[in-house]
């Protein structure tokens, strides 16, 4: 009886800690009904499917619940407050109410319910992330962050084995039992780069394109920043995270990863109460990396600008946008519809999360976004934003640059795990060196 009551009261964590192990590999073997055109093929932006990481975080978050009581006190506290709150005098509870109903009536007007309502279950995932991140850090301190930063290196160091078998091999390694893709320099449909007239693969590691594993080692160099400032970190841990962090973003080739990396690594390092002459001079190393690495990829940097250019162009001009968008999640199906067409990649999502949510939501939905934001701005103490940089601009880069961060599990699981980071580097701005 015993250890059913330690299963329990411990449940949580360990839970937490396999879903945090998980992310990677974003086992989906529940549910995954075919969306896409070509019945035979894994639509990985239609998916509806429930992942085993959600399962696992669902749990625990339900584990968290009883442990803490929290439904016990939530059902009090309505019971006390709940008349004096229905009245929604306050404009907190009508803006609450608002995007309540606007969420019921994009799922009531989107084109494919049942990927909207997926995309519902996915974005409450995120906040149970952020809500169990914080309940964490309160019970147990820099202990779970610490543990935490542990299985974060070990992930670095096995993607970086990965993704470096896929560089000189041009080809997967095989551990599809971690869903690992399946590439090769010949598939289409594959990330690949034009170096000197010469066609390269960019490696996957076990995330489904390139640009997401760039975005968790920018995550893991951003980590690690923030977890030197709530306990010690030795600087030669900061320089090994850097540096795996780098080599991991170079074998991805993701140029706007590769710009983003030296600008956290400055923004990490570079400044007044943590110069140190080691971190100069690693840094000052790595500058003609940068120079060789923009010379290599100048070709098809230009490439890619023009790509995007023209997608906004030819999609701006044939989507309709209505005042309620067509549903979150389903900015894919405007693709799908034209996954034969001979200019097919001028339809795949933009790489801007903020366009793709004003098409998914409509004007009412962005109206609505917009006015939390500035909510969330204008309640941050004075003198805190700029402390809060980074995120700010690890958030602005993900969101701006890709679309994976919102349509594709393992980004969103990035973005929930950096919000939730700097939720517990904001309330503890006093404490930090």
């Amino acid at each position: 009886m015993e250890f059913f009551k330690k299963l329990i009261r411990d449940g949580d964590i360990v839970l937490f800690y396999v879903y945090f192990w998980q992310i990677p590999f974003a086992w989906r073997y529940i549910l995954i009904p075919n969306r896409g055109a070509v019945p035979p093929t894994f639509n990985e932006y239609m998916d509806v499917s429930l992942y085993i990481g959600e399962v696992l975080l669902f749990t625990a978050f339900l584990i968290n619940l009883y442990n803490n009581k929290i439904l016990e006190k939530s059902i009090k506290y309505i019971k006390n407050k709940g008349i004096q709150y229905a009245k929604l005098f306050h404009v907190e509870h009508i803006f609450v109410t608002s995007i309540f109903l606007f969420i019921v009536i994009n799922l009531f007007f989107s084109v494919d319910q049942l990927i909207t309502l997926t995309t519902l279950v996915h974005i409450g995932v995120i906040l149970m992330t952020i809500y169990l991140s914080w309940s964490f850090f309160v019970s147990r301190g820099t202990k779970f962050l610490i543990e935490l930063g542990k299985i974060l290196i070990l992930i670095l160091l096995f993607q970086f084995g990965v993704a470096l078998y896929q560089a000189f091999t041009s080809h997967s390694l095989g551990v599809y039992f971690l869903n690992e893709s399946k590439i090769g320099l010949n598939q289409i449909n594959i990330a690949k780069s034009q170096i000197f007239n010469t066609t390269i693969l960019r490696s996957y590691g076990t995330f489904p394109h390139p640009n997401i594993l760039a975005a968790f080692a920018i995550f893991s160099l951003f980590s690690f920043h923030y977890l030197s400032q709530l306990f010690h970190v030795e600087r030669k841990v900061l320089i090994f995270v850097s540096t795996l962090s780098f080599f991991i973003i170079t074998l991805t080739q993701s140029k706007i990863g590769i710009l983003m990396f030296f600008a956290v690594f400055f923004l990490c390092t570079i400044r007044k109460k943590m110069f140190h002459v080691e971190q100069v001079k690693f840094f000052l190393l790595l500058i003609p990396s940068l120079i060789a690495v923009t010379l290599i990829f100048q070709a098809d940097i230009q490439k890619s600008l023009s790509a995007r250019l023209d997608q906004y162009k030819v999609q701006s001009s044939s989507l309709d946008i209505s005042v309620f968008g067509t549903g979150l999640g389903t900015y894919r199906l405007s693709y799908d519809q034209w996954s034969n067409h001979v200019n097919w990649w001028l339809y795949e999502p933009v790489h801007n999360v903020p366009y793709i949510l004003f098409v998914e939501t409509g004007f009412v939905g962005i109206l609505l976004i917009g006015i939390l934001i500035i909510i969330v701005i204008l309640r941050v103490p004075r003198g805190t934003l700029v402390k809060m940089r980074l995120p700010i601009v690890v958030l602005f880069y993900l969101l701006m640059t890709d679309h994976f961060v919102w349509d594709i599990y393992q980004g969103q699981q990035i973005i929930a795990l950096a919000v939730s980071l700097s939720i517990i580097r904001f309330n503890n701005i006093d404490k930090l060196v």
